[in-house]
Formats: C-alpha cells, sequence, structure tokens
C-alpha cells in the first residue's frame, strides 16, 4: 500500500498536525521525509518528499515564502509541515492557503512547542515498515519465481502467476508480437490488433530504452502497461498488463521478477534446443559414417533422440542444381531456399514415407529411407518420392533441385555405403548433366570410376594440352569457340539443339564448328578423335 499525506495525518502519534490550505492534495505519495533547513536548499528536493519547516528566516517575507511553495510543487514534493506555527510565523497567511490550494499542494501546521523529531519519528518508522513490507515482497516474489523455473514450469505458468499476484489480466506476446501466453480468457481480434500496434510502434523504444509504456485501453476501459522483456543482446517480447491504472510499487517489483523469470526459460529453452540439434548432428554424423560398435548401439542412442533407424536401409540427397540460376545466387540466399527445401521435404515426407528421416546437413537435406525387406520395388518407390519432391519444391520455390540416390542395403551398417554413394551420385549428377534430375549412383558409376585415384592435377594438364587449339583461339579473339565445341559435343554434334541452348543462329553454330575443325589437322568430330574430346569434356566437368 501506498504512504499518502492522509496517511500521515491519520496517524495516532501526529493526530495534532492540522491541513491548513491544499487539501486536494492529500492523496500525493510520500516516500521520504526530510527537514528544509535553508530557503536555498529547495534543489535538494526528491519526488515524494515531505517537508518540514519552520521558516524563521523568512517570517515576514510573504514573496519568499510564496516562491519556496512553487519550487517545492515543481518538484513534486509530498507537501511542507510547518511547526512552531504562532511563535516563529504568526500563523497561514491567505496568499500562502490560496497558493497551496491553487496547485493542491498540501500544507499542514503543527502547533507551538511541536518538536521536530516528534514529527519526523512516527513517520519514518511507517517509511522504513513499508519498506520492509516491500522487501518481504520482493523476496516472496523471488521465491515464488525461483520455484517455478527450478520445478521447470513453463512461461505459461509464470505468466498465469503474475496475473494472480496483480489480480489483473496478463498477456505475454513474443519476439514475432504473437500473444502465446495469457493469465485470463483470450483477447478480442479487434485488442489483440490495437496491443500490436502499439508494440510494433513503441518496438526501437523497447529495445533501445527497455522502458515501459502506458497506453490508454480501448473504449475508455483501463490503461494497459507494456512493459519489454529484452537485455543488451536479446529481446523476447512484451507484457501487456491490464486494468494498470494505480498501479504501486510491488506491483512493478512482481512485474520484474516475472520478466526475469520469462527471459530465463527462454534462454534455458533456447540452449536446450541447441544441445539437442548438436546431439541430433552428432549422430547422424556418426551413422552416415558409421561410428558405432553394434546397430543395437546405434539403434538405442538413436531412439534416446527420437530416431527409429531399425529400417533405415537407403539415402537420398537432396540439393539445388546446378543451373546458371542457382549459380547466380548468393550464400544467403542460398541457404534461405534450403532451409525452405528441407521444410518442404519434412512436410511431404511424413505423407509419403511417416517412418524415414529427414534432417538437415552439412547444407543439404538427407531423407533417410525406413524400408522394410518384404516391400517390393523399392528402387521405384523412392524414384517416385524423389520425383514428387522435386516436383513439389519446384513448383513452390520456382527453383529446380537434384536428388543423388544411394542402394539399398540389408545390414544397417551399410548405410554409410548408401551415403557415399549418394553424395556421388548427386556430384555427377551436377557436374556431367548441370540439370535437375533424380540419380540412382548404379546407372552413373561409370563415371565415379573417373573420380577415384584419378591425379586431377595431372587431368588438368592433359586436358589443357588437347584444347589448347581453341582456348589460345578464344584468348586472342575474345570468341567462345570452347563453350561452343563443349556444348557439340554433348549434344552430339546437333547444331540446331546447341543453336537453341546458346541462343545462336543456326548458321553461326555451323561457322564456329567449321573453324573449331581448322585448329586441327584431323576432325575432331569424326571417330576415333571424338572419343577423347568426349572423354576430356567429362573430365572438364568433374576437374575444372
Amino acid at each position: 500500500m501506498k504512504l499518502t499525506v492522509d496517511g500521515i495525518l491519520k496517524l495516532k502519534q501526529l493526530e495534532n498536525l492540522r491541513i491548513a490550505a491544499g487539501i486536494k492534495g492529500l492523496s500525493r505519495t510520500v516516500e521520504s521525509i526530510s527537514v528544509l533547513e535553508t530557503t536555498k536548499s529547495t534543489f535538494l528536493i526528491k519526488e515524494g518528499q515531505l517537508l518540514i519547516a519552520a521558516f524563521y528566516s523568512i517570517a515576514g517575507k510573504m514573496d519568499e515564502q510564496l516562491d519556496i511553495i512553487r519550487k517545492l510543487s515543481d518538484c513534486k514534493a509530498s507537501g511542507l509541515i510547518l511547526y512552531n506555527v504562532e511563535t516563529a510565523v504568526p500563523g497561514v497567511s491567505k496568499e500562502l492557503a490560496d497558493l497551496c490550494d491553487e496547485l493542491e499542494f498540501p500544507l499542514i501546521t503543527a502547533p507551538a512547542g511541536t518538536d521536530c523529531n516528534d514529527i519526523i519519528s512516527p513517520i519514518l518508522d511507517v517509511l522504513l515498515e513499508k519498506k520492509r513490507k516491500d522487501l518481504v515482497h520482493a523476496m516472496e516474489v523471488y521465491d515464488k519465481m525461483t520455484n517455478l523455473i527450478l520445478e521447470e514450469k513453463d512461461a505459461d505458468t509464470i505468466v498465469a502467476a503474475l496475473g494472480k499476484l496483480l489480480n489483473r489480466p496478463v498477456y505475454f506476446f513474443n519476439h514475432n508480437n504473437l500473444c502465446v501466453h495469457a493469465s485470463a480468457t483470450p483477447l478480442s481480434g479487434r485488442c489483440l490488433a490495437y496491443i500490436k500496434t502499439h508494440i510494433e510502434n513503441n518496438f526501437n523504444k523497447f529495445i533501445n530504452e527497455k522502458a515501459d509504456v502506458l497506453v490508454p485501453g480501448l473504449d475508455n476501459s483501463g490503461a494497459i502497461l507494456l512493459s519489454p522483456i529484452a537485455s543488451s543482446t536479446m529481446y523476447y517480447g512484451v507484457l501487456a498488463v491490464f486494468n494498470a491504472d494505480n498501479m504501486n510499487v510491488l506491483d512493478y517489483v512482481s512485474i520484474k521478477q516475472t520478466k526475469n523469470s520469462i527471459a530465463i526459460i527462454t534462454i534455458n529453452k533456447t540452449n536446450l534446443k541447441d544441445y539437442n540439434n548438436l546431439l541430433k548432428f552428432d549422430f547422424i554424423n556418426d551413422l552416415v559414417s558409421w561410428n558405432f560398435k553394434d546397430e543395437q548401439t546405434a539403434i538405442k542412442r538413436g531412439i534416446q533422440l527420437g530416431y527409429d533407424i531399425s529400417n533405415i536401409r537407403s539415402v537420398m540427397i537432396l540439393d539445388l542444381a546446378a543451373t546458371e540460376a542457382s549459380k547466380n545466387l548468393n550464400t544467403s540466399q542460398k541457404e534461405k531456399i534450403r532451409s525452405e527445401i528441407y521444410c518442404i521435404t519434412n512436410k511431404e515426407m511424413s505423407l509419403l514415407s511417416p517412418d524415414s528421416i529427414v534432417v538437415s546437413h552439412s547444407g543439404r537435406v538427407l531423407v533417410l529411407f525406413s524400408l522394410r525387406k518384404e516391400q517390393t520395388d523399392l528402387r521405384g518407390f523412392m524414384f517416385k518420392a524423389a520425383e514428387h519432391l522435386r516436383k513439389t519444391i519446384g513448383c513452390t520455390l520456382n527453383t529446380s533441385i537434384s536428388a543423388g540416390i544411394g542402394q539399398c542395403y540389408d545390414e544397417m551398417s551399410s548405410i554409410r555405403k548408401s551415403y557415399e554413394e549418394a553424395s556421388n551420385a548427386l556430384c555427377i549428377c551436377n557436374k556431367i548433366y548441370c540439370s535437375s534430375r533424380t540419380v540412382f549412383l548404379e546407372d552413373v558409376e561409370i563415371f565415379s570410376l573417373l573420380m577415384k585415384d584419378m591425379n586431377a592435377e595431372r587431368a588438368r594438364k592433359i586436358i589443357e594440352n588437347l584444347l589448347s587449339p581453341v582456348i589460345n583461339y578464344d584468348k586472342e579473339n575474345n570468341s567462345q569457340l570452347l563453350e561452343t565445341f563443349k556444348m557439340l559435343i554433348f549434344n552430339d554434334s546437333d547444331t540446331i539443339a546447341v543453336a537453341d541452348k546458346m541462343f545462336l543462329h543456326k548458321n553461326t553454330v555451323l561457322q564456329r564448328r567449321k573453324k573449331i575443325i581448322s585448329l586441327y589437322d584431323y576432325d575432331p568430330f569424326e571417330l576415333p578423335h571424338r572419343l577423347q574430346f568426349e572423354f576430356a569434356a567429362v573430365l572438364c566437368r568433374l576437374y575444372l
């Protein structure tokens, strides 16, 4: 409860005090009491301070008396007690009383012979008792909130507890401005929009100043306190307290402790989520590299993390196709798209194969197929799933993706092999085909031989020597013979197809073809010479 000037006058020990003027200001809060020793010390006055003075030095100086009252009122002091009236000063003048009434500033008189300490002591006792109760209340709220945290209660429970402490409706709007916890009935759509608007309008103030904002309620209802929960590095959200008029210090103590508790719970949840994600990432790493003593150990560890891997038999990897459009994306754009690919894949696979596992791993999306031995046409099932995902993701995100799929194995320990195969299949797909498609390693395994035990530096030198006539011509003439040469090789010398893909006229392609032939002592498009250029084109995509 607040201690007011009116409450001071009701103290039994001070029943001889009388209100002389400023009766409308009796509701002013008294936070402290002090003696006004000189008329020049008003700059030291604090808000909520009750002053005691005798006006000895200015007993006959009405202008100075009036000036002091104005200054005390400007400082938002609680009031002034004049003691030794009739002895020090000849009573309260009409001018002084009229000014106090005008300012609604309480002026209290103590009879002659009243000792200053007799006034101060009972008021100090009440103030100290109030502070003691405030401290007890703060400790009780602190203990209550701490216990709720230790009992691992969620923010909903914390907000409900605050609502009971304040006896007011309380709502919590998270960092996305969504009302996620409430101590009372749900807000109406109109009220919800009203609060969200005020939060958005005061967002910078919440972030930079961490200051509370009091906004008027809808339809002349009680004010709404918007109290941000923020630190120097994090913004957690805003507590909205309804009917926030006339809240006392204890109410604000309760709000502060609640805000601290919500911040701690949020941090704990974030840290726990990060820790669980780290454990899951480590598990998937160990799974695709098979870092387990036996299958039972792997199954048990997976179950602890919410993964049932008992029927995992094959791995599929999804990623952006190596198209010109994807090459032009920056790192941030690619990360965003890959995150969306994961979300869509997770949703679609929950319908296509609920027991399969979808994870984001090293920037790519992994699908660990849960397949039973008795299932028929496992390859067909995986192909249809991959094609469905490519089509759905392509239509939703307007982007092209490729899928690499490893073989199915009966032994769980062979997940490592399937992962390597899926990774190689995707790599070959993106390097050789440069387009969106689904690839099984077994269909392109011949290319994987080129990626094993190959001296990449030696391969680069051989390719450069073989293509040097064309490379040198392009450098000297700023032409595009090399790119045209590769396109002709990969399109079986179909000049019309190459013209369409390169946006050139057919005759231009034919002219470039003739120029390429003229640079060699033989026709590179005729057998057997063509074979080495086809082979070189493949190596070029793999290593250059």
